[in-house]
């Protein structure tokens, strides 16, 4: 009769036949070594093999950027949308607001969940439902039915209307407010059942505090648009009405350009090429026109501004519809600060030109503290750069732009980033449309720009990720190096803490690492609810010197060494097991 239960004299008898197997010990040790797939990959098929093949698609505009917000449901549905609007325009690209459907897709949540409350206030707050309505709350996730629904009830907007916000590209912070306004309102409307109060009462308290979410997604998203007037520069295929349609006519220095490079007509005069592209098709009238002349000497930018992209001294350039593309060629430390060279591309033929005052810029790496692609990029370094004083002009072929991300506002050091895997996402304000700038004949090939400074609730929240992240890059060198060893404690940190004359923020913390990781190069970062060798729910950001000593003593005069007192470095005993108890030694 078989045994119900594993033998354990089988077991062993199993494990010593496998042992002698010669073939069975080679994928053993590749296996252990380097994983199934790699040990698996057969070099012969490799060799023979050939993945080249080509797809044919069609023309589908700029990309879209969910940035850090849960809207990948909603992005994928309007992008699907807007092809028909790419279409019927005849244009490049066009895209709704997602911030618009944002508004109310959170106000439906909110109504539906809250109803859910009511329908369920029978049953005790334990009960799985409730737990699972209380814990789950007001979250960004929906499915491509969820966004057909918004768009049958409230239309759509063009991205014009109601632009991205800082809380729609990083939606954490008004998520909780929203999860903390909707467990309120459930204990308000259990508690009015409790009191015997009628369906209809319930509905009406509902009612009322639907305006509390109403407003806090108006704070945060700025109120959805009643009305708005669209303007768009089309192609000469476009499906509109022809009658709120006005051609672009060409100015009179435009025509004498143009005639200068072109053929000479019957009485030997030049005429304007005839030759036209889609920038010189139906338009609205309140557009500026690109081939439009330079304006006059008095709105000019200063002589900053010129030289920029080597045209000659008679070209003006004024900024494309659409933004340019960044291409990251490197990452540097440099002075303090994080400087990313960029290689610039612009999204029209004649050139670009950055003017405006408000760009929100954005380097992403991967989440993967490997180096190898993880489930999504992170923001690693965030700022806003100001161009209306220096306009930065891009020639057609593109240009190097070197930017600067000031301390603060960058999370990982250049030695942690790969330029082969960053890639750069930004807000690019289009505001100064009509603006032309003259391009002069001296140009260099490299502009940096000043300093960037960001935005302190998308910092914040950034930065707080990169400590995450930092810690567990940081992990596998504490284990195999210092673990079971005395080590220098030579900060602890964490975010609203008051200390040195300062409350401090995440991004104060990742900053005070870098600086110290300068100062010791064998710095490590390490979060003290992974060790048990700290107090349990400290939640502190704590930072060690990587060198290893076998007493306590040893680690503290080491700290003498380096003249730190005993406030910034005392020793700290690091293990993945046991206790706190006995692991800090003061001096």
């Amino acid at each position: 009769m078989a045994d119900q239960t594993v033998n354990p004299q089988w077991a062993n008898e199993e494990t010593a036949a496998f042992s002698a197997d010669r073939a069975n010990r080679v994928a053993r040790n590749s296996v252990t070594s380097m994983g199934v797939s790699a040990a698996a990959r057969d070099i012969t098929t490799m060799r023979t093999y050939a993945d080249t093949y080509g797809v044919a698609v069609a023309k589908t505009g700029d990309v879209t950027n969910q940035r850090q917000s849960g809207r990948c449901w909603m992005f994928s549905s309007f992008n699907v949308l807007r092809q028909e609007a790419i279409k019927k325009l005849d244009v490049d690209t066009f895209e709704f607001s997602q911030a618009y459907g944002m508004f109310y897709d959170k106000l439906e949540k909110a109504n539906s969940a809250l109803e859910y409350i009511i329908q369920t206030a029978d049953q005790p707050t334990d009960s799985r439902v409730v737990n699972t309505l209380l814990t789950e709350g007001i979250g960004d996730g929906g499915y491509y039915s969820f966004a057909m629904s918004l768009v049958e009830k409230y239309g759509l907007v063009p991205k014009d209307a109601m632009p991205e916000t800082a809380c729609s590209k990083n939606s954490t912070q008004m998520d909780e407010r929203i999860d903390r306004l909707f467990r309120k309102s459930a204990g308000e409307l259990r508690a009015a059942y409790a009191a015997g109060k009628s369906l209809d009462k319930l509905r009406a308290l509902k009612q009322e505090q639907l305006k509390g979410f109403h407003q806090i997604l108006s704070v945060c998203l700025g109120e959805p648009p009643l009305t708005f007037d669209f303007e768009c520069k089309v192609g000469k295929n476009a499906q509109v009405d022809k009658a709120k349609l006005s051609p672009v006519e060409p100015s009179k220095a435009s025509d004498n350009k143009d005639k200068k490079d072109g053929e000479k007509d019957e009485d030997g005069k030049g005429s304007a090429k005839d030759e036209g592209t889609d920038r010189d098709e139906p338009t609205p009238a309140a557009e500026p026109d690109r081939d439009s002349p330079a304006p006059a000497e008095s709105s000019e930018p200063d002589s900053g501004a010129s030289g920029s992209n080597g045209a000659g001294a008679a070209d003006y350039v004024t900024p494309c519809a659409r933004a340019p593309q960044f291409a990251v060629r490197s990452v540097s430390d440099q002075d303090g600060e994080l400087e990313v060279t960029t290689e610039v591309t612009p999204s029209c033929t004649e050139g670009d030109v950055l003017t405006g005052a408000a760009n929100s810029i954005m380097l992403y790496a991967p989440s993967s503290t490997t180096g190898g692609s993880g489930a999504a990029d992170m923001v690693v370094a965030y700022a806003d750069f100001d161009f209306s004083g220096a306009p930065v002009v891009i020639p057609s072929g593109g240009r190097t732009l070197v930017l600067r991300f000031a301390a603060g506002y960058f999370f990982r050091s250049a030695s942690d980033i790969s330029a082969g895997s960053a890639t750069i996402s930004g807000d690019i304000d289009r505001s100064g449309a009509s603006t032309a700038v003259v391009v002069g004949s001296d140009a260099s090939t490299t502009a940096i720009v000043a300093s960037g400074t960001g935005d302190g609730q998308v910092a914040e929240a950034d930065a707080a990720g990169n400590l995450r992240w930092q810690a567990d890059h940081d992990r596998p060198t504490v284990v195999s190096s210092v673990s079971g060893y005395w080590v220098p404690q030579v900060s602890s940190k964490r975010p609203g803490l008051y200390a040195e004359g300062m409350t401090w923020g995440s991004p104060d913390i990742v900053q005070e690492f870098f600086s110290l990781r300068q100062q010791f190069p064998q710095a490590l970062l390490l979060f003290s609810d992974d060790w048990p060798v700290f107090d349990a729910g400290g939640s502190w950001w704590v930072t060690i010197v990587g060198i290893p000593f076998t007493t306590a003593e040893e680690a503290n005069a080491w700290c003498d060494s380096q003249g730190l007192d005993g406030e910034h470095c005392f020793a700290k005993y690091i293990d993945t097991n046991g206790s706190s108890e006995g692991t800090t030694r003061n001096r």
